[in-house]
């Protein structure tokens, strides 16, 4: 299996001939971005980030459902009226998403130009980042459009 950089990953043939052939579409959560150069905590890391933000400790029932590992039911349950409200948790989590990148953004630039094709991008993202429009306005080869 080749490699397209030294020391990364071994692709197969396969794959690079579908790529070639526009048949592969990349998935990319959002540990994406969570990764080396982006700046951007993991979910576990965000979950703490938007409490220590607000100078809060979790109840009891928060505490279960983060160690338990209910990251998305840990910021439900915050999001209660008697807790931080709704707005202020989605406005805390936008505000720790929202941070600068580190570093170049190599990785998602790589992914947006991987999944260029003569028809657009063929990339699918879950993230609430904006991490591949930064890399994307920064990367004009990729061909990636805003809209």
């Amino acid at each position: 299996m080749p490699e397209l950089i030294d020391d990364g990953p071994q692709i197969p043939t396969r794959l690079l001939n579908d790529l070639d052939e526009d048949r592969v579409v990349f998935f990319c959560g959002a540990g994406i971005s969570a990764g080396r150069g982006s700046g951007l905590p993991d979910f576990r890391c965000l979950v703490c980030d938007v409490y220590a933000e607000n100078r809060i400790v979790p109840d009891e029932v928060e505490q279960r459902a983060f160690v338990s590992g209910a990251l998305d039911k840990t910021l439900g349950l915050l999001a209660r009226s008697n807790r931080l409200g709704d707005q202020k948790m989605r406005d805390t989590v936008i505000n720790q998403l929202s941070a600068p990148p580190i570093s170049e953004l190599n990785v998602h630039k790589a992914l947006l130009d991987l999944s260029r094709t003569e028809k657009g991008v063929r990339l699918v993202t879950t993230n609430f980042d904006d991490r591949f429009v930064e890399a994307a306005d920064a990367c004009t080869a990729c061909g990636f459009l805003r809209t």
